[in-house]
């Protein structure tokens, strides 16, 4: 008789019930519910942050080239680039209006002395920092405004935007950040 007690506390000990077997799938559904959209979001703002980049950097390809033998002056402006098809990747519409990733307007007016300012609102604030840091790889801007700090790339570490990025957005989702190239 021990030996058929054994025999039945070892078979039931021998696999996990269909409740069980439920459960655990429940759980795992609704942690991995909670878990893929937060890397779901990391891996869309890297992608993003990646696009407005390769944008900003065939835009300012394209202005060197149509400023190649002369000075940028005041008179360049968001309808001068438009017409000249020197806006690469970014939409616009007939009112000149020009949209980054984020379906914020883009604003680029030349300094005289050859530079410009490129303006971009509707930055998210999450994305602001890490946006702020890549665009130094541009090698184009010589200072950053975000908020009300303007930051010169040289001296600045990703901290910096950091901090910059977070003071100016406050309690808002999103942000203006201004680009300045100053000289040729």
């Amino acid at each position: 008789m021990d030996n058929k007690k054994h025999q039945k506390f070892a078979r039931k000990q021998g696999g996990w019930s269909l409740w069980e077997l439920l459960a655990g799938a429940v759980i795992t559904a609704l942690i991995a519910g909670y878990v893929i959209p937060l890397l779901d979001d990391a891996r869309d703002t890297g992608v993003l942050v990646n696009s407005e980049i390769a944008k900003m950097k065939s835009t300012i390809s394209s202005i060197g080239s149509r400023y190649f033998d002369e000075n940028i002056t005041t008179d360049m402006d968001n309808e001068e680039l438009i017409r000249g098809n020197n806006i690469k990747g970014f939409r616009s519409n007939a009112s000149n209006e020009i949209f980054n990733s984020f379906d914020g307007k883009i604003t680029i007016t030349g300094v005289d002395e050859n530079g410009y300012e490129w303006q971009s609102e509707k930055i998210p604030a999450g994305v602001c920092a890490k946006l702020v840091d890549e665009a130094r790889s541009l090698n184009t801007f010589e200072e950053v405004q975000i908020g009300s700090s303007t930051l010169q790339y040289s001296a600045s570490q990703s901290d910096d935007f950091t901090q910059a990025c977070e003071t100016a957005a406050g309690t808002n989702d999103s942000l203006t950040v201004t680009w300045i190239k100053s000289t040729s």
